[in-house]
């Protein structure tokens, strides 16, 4: 395990031989909206090759994915570096659309790979967890799903899920590679609006399970919210899968189709009066 303070780089790996058991690194760093993150890998060892986790967390620059170089690893970002947001915006129209105006406060990628000294079935897992102060955010909390890399066919099963303070938001599961690629590909993942104040905890988990050497597979995300909530006028025209509905007719649940395509509940509705005794005539 390595820890730092104020955003520095903590690095930990850790490296095995045997017949049995698991091996594990973690990093941890804090400081800032995020006031604390950390990054957790795990791979099981055996006797057929030399296993590996690798994990690190760290403030402003971005690790990105790590191939094939070990079994398991987990890195985080806090505060990614501004360059490295706008041109990840810039390339990927679905998060541009829901993190341009909001913030971006967090940065991982997290994988792994089977060795191609390998044989059985192996499962490796690893686990980013971000600590915010939400007091000054507001809006949704988006995970902006970038892109990911694979090797071979994948893996035989893997499991995605997102835990808000203790409580699972979100939880999908992948048996085939093609529909991996499509949801970790420029998807921004609304995860709803959160607690406001200190020390809120939100945790990705990453379990990967294979029986074929030198499968592998990793994604790569950020981590912030929409900003304040986009209003519309009564009479506004939105997508519904059926047809065209005004927006002062929605309700909670009913079904809504999203800029990207996806069909998503209506979660929340809120109204405001704005005042025209001042506005042009």
């Amino acid at each position: 395990m390595a820890t730092t303070a104020n955003g520095q780089l903590a690095t930990a790996a850790s490296t095995a031989t045997g017949s049995g058991g698991t091996i594990d690194s973690t990093a941890n760093t804090q400081g800032g909206v995020v006031t604390g993150v950390s990054a957790f890998a795990s791979a099981p060892v055996d006797s057929t090759e030399n296993d590996s986790t690798r994990s690190s967390a760290q403030n402003g620059t971005v690790q990105g994915f790590n191939g094939m170089s070990d079994n398991s690893y987990a890195f985080a970002t806090e505060a990614p570096s501004a360059g490295f947001v706008s041109t990840t915006l810039g390339n990927n129209n679905n998060l541009n659309t829901a993190l341009s105006g909001g913030t971006v406060f967090g940065e991982a990628s997290q994988g792994a790979f089977m060795s191609s000294s390998a044989s059985g079935l192996h499962e490796y897992n690893s686990t980013i967890a971000f600590t915010v102060n939400t007091t000054s955010l507001s809006g949704d909390l988006i995970a902006g799903l970038i892109g990911d890399q694979s090797f071979g066919t994948g893996f035989t099963s893997l499991d995605f899920n997102v835990v808000e303070n203790g409580k699972q938001i979100f939880d999908q599961s992948f048996t085939t590679l093609s529909a991996d690629n499509t949801f970790f590909t420029n998807h921004a993942l609304d995860l709803g609006t959160f607690a406001t104040g200190p020390g809120q905890v939100v945790d990705f988990n990453f379990d990967l399970t294979t029986n074929t050497a030198g499968n592998g597979f990793g994604d790569e995300f950020l981590l912030g919210t929409t900003g304040g909530a986009i209003c519309f006028v009564p009479g506004t025209l939105i997508r519904t899968p059926r047809e065209e509905v005004a927006v002062e007719t929605l309700k909670r649940g009913d079904l809504l189709i999203t800029t990207d395509g996806r069909t998503m509940p209506v979660s929340w509705i809120g109204r405001q009066t704005v005042s025209t005794v001042f506005g042009d005539p």
